[in-house]
């Protein structure tokens, strides 16, 4: 359907490490603190890129409805 082609649009413009983390929590189903072991990241770091990857996504995804 559209609205998935267009959540993989936006996804694909983050910039990767965003994109990975967002992955690994949200479809993956990861813990913050697993999603920092296997990236090597301090827990901090991952819940910072996942701030930054879900502002990035609702900017590119405001059409389909509010936040």
């Amino acid at each position: 359907p559209e609205i998935q082609r267009r959540i993989l649009a936006a996804l694909a413009e983050l910039p990767a490490r965003q994109r990975e983390v967002f992955v690994l929590r949200h479809w993956h189903g990861c813990s913050t603190a697993e999603t920092a072991a296997l990236l090597e990241l301090d827990e901090g770091t991952v819940k910072s890129h996942l701030a930054r990857a879900v502002r990035g996504l609702r900017r590119r995804l405001v059409e389909f409805g509010e936040p």
